[in-house]
């Protein structure tokens, strides 16, 4: 065998097999093709963000609009006819000013009623069953004749309150009720005394 034929063998022998080079991609395709990936992922992660985060505030806002008129819906409702309708069960008052108003008889049956401020205004007669009270103002307001069973969080509602030497503890005031008035089960209902309610003295 010749010197030539010899280095032509020799190379034949140290080339790689041309199936396992097919095989194995360059490192530079490997490397923009896990790139492309990760950017593909990357993106719909941060779509699907913007996605829900858009969601969310297209949500609170609709909510907003909705409490809005809500508090329309009942200040157009406060007037000195006490038998004029006002259906308001289960209305969403979350945050809503709904102060000075005159609603006896309404019916804020399982209303929600959230930070709602109800300072001075009258409820008298009105039904008030499982309505949630969390962080409402209930200053001055009016419960004469008001059925409140099985209604929620009144003892985190804001009022006026005052120290009960024989308790030791404060209590809750400011609050216009009477013997007709149902309170929830295992609620203590604010001392009695007297309290201008508009243009009368209400006992409770």
């Amino acid at each position: 065998m010749t010197r030539t034929q010899k280095s032509r063998r020799t190379a034949r022998q140290n080339q790689p097999d041309g199936r396992e080079a097919e095989r194995e991609p360059r490192w530079w395709i490997r490397d923009i093709v896990i790139a492309g990936i990760v950017a593909l992922i990357t993106g719909g992660m941060i779509a699907g963000t913007q996605v829900y985060i858009q969601s969310r505030l297209d949500t609170e806002a609709a909510d907003r609009a909705e409490r809005l008129e809500n508090l329309r819906f009942v200040r157009e409702r406060s007037t000195a006819d006490p038998y004029q309708p006002r259906p308001f069960r289960g209305i969403d008052l979350t945050d809503q000013t709904v102060s000075g108003l005159y609603l006896p008889n309404a019916d804020f049956h399982g209303a929600i009623l959230v930070g709602a401020d109800l300072s001075n205004t009258t409820l008298r007669d009105a039904d008030l069953r499982e309505a949630d009270f969390a962080d409402s103002k209930l200053y001055g307001v009016d419960l004469r004749g008001a059925d409140l069973r099985m209604a929620k969080n009144l003892d985190s509602a804001k009022h006026e309150s005052h120290m009960d030497e024989e308790k030791g503890v404060f209590v809750m005031a400011g609050i216009c009720w009477d013997k007709e008035t149902q309170w929830p089960e295992g609620f203590t209902p604010p001392q009695m005394e007297m309290r201008p309610i508009g243009r009368e003295l209400c006992r409770g």
